[in-house]
């Protein structure tokens, strides 16, 4: 993705972070409704959404304990189960770049925050979103029913946008109200999308960090599954696995 060649004197040069911003909404404009954002194929391989983008009710409606029949498999994930069977093993972690766990997020309505905040405090839930995006819409209830369940007992949801704060705040924040969401909700900054969501740019992603800070399980795309192997994974850090522990 090269970036535009000329800018008007009076706008801002655009950073590589929103040339990808750009590429995201742009092919999503152009070709069927968004094919930057990925269901999953059975066999686990990604493909570009072509389904009608659901309301916030349509979306609500789905039911996460039963997939419905041919639903997509599960994104191949870390600590993602094998299908069809629950989370077995010893949970593996990783780390997120420094740079990452310390930027200064944005909220919607101008709050400042860092990850690293939530070290030692909270398991914390990071999707990584856009309005414009139908597989992000299907994951959204899922979020805001995990906020009501586990926020109470230290669990974390956090949206984080690629849409530019500049020109969509109000956009966002009325999608915010419409589906209910009421968990945090900011901008992915550049810091994010460069090193979150490469090498391919694709959303939904999703990152399950335990208290200790470490990185339990990373999705890009969205299928029914991806809320249930999160259900699993929160329950085995509850329970003392992994650093999700008091």
């Amino acid at each position: 993705m090269s970036r535009h060649e000329h800018e008007p004197s009076n706008r801002r040069p655009r950073s590589r972070a929103n040339v990808v911003r750009f590429a995201l909404a742009a092919t999503a404009a152009i070709v069927f409704a968004a094919p930057a954002c990925y269901q999953v194929r059975d066999d686990g391989t990604e493909i570009a959404s072509t389904t009608t983008t659901p309301t916030p009710a349509a979306a609500t409606a789905r039911n996460p304990q039963a997939p419905p029949p041919g639903a997509p498999a599960a994104p191949r994930g870390m600590n993602a189960p094998p299908l069809g069977q629950t989370q077995q093993g010893a949970l593996k972690s990783d780390v997120l770049p420094e740079a990452v766990m310390t930027a200064q997020l944005s909220t919607v309505d101008g709050k400042k925050f860092r990850l690293a905040d939530y070290k030692g405090k909270k398991i914390v839930v990071l999707d990584i979103w856009a309005t414009w995006c139908g597989p992000c819409r299907n994951m959204i209830p899922h979020l805001v029913e995990l906020q009501n369940e586990m926020g109470p007992k230290g669990v974390e949801v956090v949206g984080l946008t690629t849409e530019d704060p500049a020109t969509d705040a109000e956009k966002v924040r009325a999608f915010a109200r419409d589906f209910k969401i009421n968990y945090r909700v900011g901008w992915a900054d550049d810091t994010f999308i460069l090193a979150l969501l490469g090498p391919r740019y694709s959303i939904p992603q999703t990152f399950l960090l335990g208290r200790d800070g470490r990185l339990y399980y990373h999705v890009a795309g969205y299928s029914p599954q991806v809320p249930l192997t999160l259900n699993q994974i929160i329950a085995r850090l509850e329970a003392g696995e992994g650093g999700g522990g008091e």
